[in-house]
Order: structure tokens, then sequence, then C-alpha cells
């Protein structure tokens, strides 16, 4: 055989098994939009570009959370990119934040939990800015000491600013305010807050205490080792949930915090070691009605180095049709997904989409997308096929519009599972 021939017959089986592997394996998408910010950058530039397993559910059906790649419902010719929330026969709502599924919290898995925090206060951020303090702290850069026979307390300011910023190698929007900009000074309980500490005293104490709406949850640790977690409501003395616990930690070693509120669960980890849990997960009817009373804040008694003290917080689910804490539900129908962006006031989602229906005076009528209503002599929408259309208005009916919710997606439109980011290179990680 000649070198040519080869070379020619290597290539078309080269070509053969990359076409395979494209149409039945594996499929490279650009991330084009906001929509699944922070754990996807999404720009028509410079996007994250994402690895699709078109196999995953050949064999298996979608699972809640999982980030699945779909044809948008309502134009074929598009692709969408969101997180699984509901499945077929669920009945889905949105309440203060939380997703619950026929009426019961959906807790998020811990994988999930990590690529969803958002960052409030992180260590490049100047500490003196953003959090209240007395003048026995001594602060310099991030690390932090103090020598008390009182209790001193670190108080997080909740200051508000719009502007952009390097996060984790990123930029992106940054506000330091807990809650999504939605309006109305919405701001989301649900946080994570670490620190390392080392104990320079022989005895001392740590504490944590979280307001989130109605609740108030303090956390004591002292030197003998002893912890209590509590649950109040309001300012109200009376324990409404306690745990008690050991933590074991040494004098003059430095040691890791990290203190929870997510999905309606307190947890407390030492060292990467969960040492508390305080479970007040509520049925959907029973589920508190949001405030706008947020609090964190944690301090010392003793002598105590610190360091590199960091806040996230978590997701908060939110419909256009009720920002302060309603209720919004969804039936999702067999055979059919409810999916979520991860960036929730800059997606359009389940949450938002709806069928459009144009009717003419002749009797036809035409199902499409919405794409804008201009003042003038036509109307203008996209067909499910994709096409834009003008209509003029002398060939409508004059209640020629009907609108009806429609955020279900058929499972034959799901291309696969999103499984992780290969470029650019520094943003690589994968998807949960």
């Amino acid at each position: 055989m000649k070198l040519a021939e080869f070379i020619t017959e290597i290539a078309i089986y080269g070509l053969i098994i990359s076409l395979m592997i494209h149409h039945f394996c594996f499929q490279s998408f650009k991330v084009m939009t906001r929509s699944m910010e922070a754990t996807l950058i999404g720009d028509p530039n410079c996007g994250d570009r994402i690895l699709v397993k078109k196999y995953a559910y050949e064999f298996k059906k979608p699972k809640r959370w999982e980030a699945i790649v779909f044809f948008y419902p309502h134009n074929n010719q598009q692709i969408f990119i969101k997180r699984l929330i509901g499945l077929p026969g669920e009945k889905v709502h949105i309440r203060n934040g939380e997703i619950y599924i026929n009426n019961i919290l959906a807790r998020k898995p811990s994988s999930v939990v990590n690529q969803l925090l958002y960052p409030v206060y992180q260590p490049q951020q100047p500490f003196k800015e953003n959090w209240q303090y007395s003048e026995k702290w001594q602060i310099d850069k991030q690390q932090y000491s103090i020598n008390t026979n009182k209790l001193e307390w670190c108080k997080y300011k909740h200051v508000v600013t719009n502007r952009y910023e390097p996060i984790n190698n990123r930029r992106f929007f940054h506000r330091q305010q807990y809650a999504y900009p939605v309006g109305g000074g919405l701001r989301v309980g649900e946080i994570r807050f670490a620190i390392r500490f080392k104990m320079r005293s022989d005895t001392g104490s740590i504490r944590l205490e979280l307001r989130e709406g109605e609740y108030r949850f303090l956390c004591t640790i002292d030197t003998a080792q002893a912890g209590q977690l509590h649950k109040y409501i309001g300012e109200d003395d009376t324990k409404k949930q306690s745990v008690h616990f050991k933590a074991n930690w040494q004098k003059n070693s430095w040691h890791s915090l990290v203190f929870s509120n997510i999905d309606d669960l307190v947890t407390l980890e030492i060292d990467s070691k969960e040492v508390a849990k305080l479970d007040y997960s509520q049925k959907q009817q029973q589920a508190q009605r949001i405030t706008f009373d947020t609090a964190f804040r944690w301090g010392v008694s003793g002598s105590f180095e610190l360091e590199n003290a960091q806040l996230w917080r978590d997701i908060y689910y939110i419909s256009k049709r009720d920002f302060f804490g309603g209720l919004t539900s969804f039936e999702v129908p067999n055979h059919h997904y409810f999916a979520l962006g991860d960036n929730p006031p800059n997606s359009r989602d389940s949450k938002d989409w709806q069928r459009f229906c144009f009717f003419y005076k002749n009797g036809i009528s035409i199902e499409g997308d919405q794409k804008n209503f201009p003042h003038g002599k036509t109307r203008k929408f996209t067909d499910i096929y994709g096409f834009d259309r003008d209509i003029p208005h002398e060939n409508l009916l004059e209640n020629y519009l009907s609108r009806q919710d429609a955020p279900f997606i058929p499972q034959s439109y799901i291309i696969g599972r999103a499984a992780l980011v290969f470029w650019p290179i520094t943003r690589g990680k994968i998807i949960y």
C-alpha cells in the first residue's frame, strides 16, 4: 500500500470515528449567557466551553440537580443549559428562595452546594470596610488577633457595592449584599462562614450568630471542648431547638472552622470534620415567610489568633411572579422536566417560559415564542421552527394573542448531561 493511500485511509477512519463520537458520545458547546453563573461563565466571545455526555441518559433517567443541555422547547433551533429541578409527575414549589418537591424541601448534594456558593467576602477584599469590630481587635490584612476577658464581636456590615471585580480568577458582577439584586432589599440568610484560628490562652470561647428571617442561630464553643448550637425565634431567649457536641482542638495549634446554614440545615465543621448539625426544615406550608432581617457575626473571648475569614451565600431561587418570598408552583407532566438556571435573576428558564398563539381572522392560528411587540403596523415573533415572522395587524383578530405557561422540557429534547469545562484551562472543572 502506498503511503498516500495509507494516510488517506487513516484520515477517513479517523473522521468516521470522530463523527461517531460526536453523534453518540460527546459534544462540545460554548456557554453564551450568564444564566448559569457562577457555575459557568457565559459570554459570546470567551464563554466557558463545556463537554456534554450525550449518552448519559441512554440507560438511566436524569436526576435532580444535574446540569442538562437541551433544545429550547419553544424554538428547537436554540440550545440551553440549565440545572434539572423537577422530575416527571412532581409538583415543584419555589418559596423563600428554596425548592420544595411535593411539599418537601429539596436539599442539594454537597458537591452541588459547593459549586453554587457565591462569594460575599473573600480574603482579597478589605477587612475594615466589610466588618464592624471594637478597638481591641488587632487587624493586619487577613490576620486578626485579640486578648480579652469579655466577648468581642465582628459583625458583617452588609455593604452593598455594584462593581466588577476578580473573584477566584473570574470577573463577574459581584454584589456584597447577601441577596441577588431582586429589589426590595431582599437578603439571603443561607450562608457559609470559614476561618482559621489558634487559641493562645488557657480559657476562652468562640461564638457564631446568624439571623435568617425570624430565626436566630447561636453556636458556642469553649476551651473545655464543649459546644452548643441553639435555634431561637427573634429576641426570645427560649431555645426552640438545641444540639450539644464535643469539639476537639489543641491550644497553640491552628484549626479550621466552617459554619454553614444551607437548605435549612445548620452545620459546624472543625478541621473538616462535622461536629454539629441542626435540622430545622419544615413542610412547604409551614415554611417561614421571608423577612428582611439578616445578620451574621462571630466573636471570641480569651486570647486568639485568627486568619482568612471568608463568607459565601447560597443560591436564592426566585420567580418573577413573586420576588418577595411568596409561593410559585408547577406540576410537571409525564415525560417532561423542569429546569432552572444557577443565576436566577439573569436566567430565562422554566419559571418564565410561556407559549404564545397568534390568531388570524381567517381562523388559522400559529404557535410561537414572543420576540417583541413593538408599536406599529406589525407584530413580530419567532415560530416553533425558529423562523422570525412579521404579522400585519389587519390580518389578526382583535384579541389576537393567547399566552399560557409552558415551563416544561420534553424528555426527547434533552441532548445530554454537562460533564466538564475544558476551556479556558484556568476554569477547567467537573460540572456537578
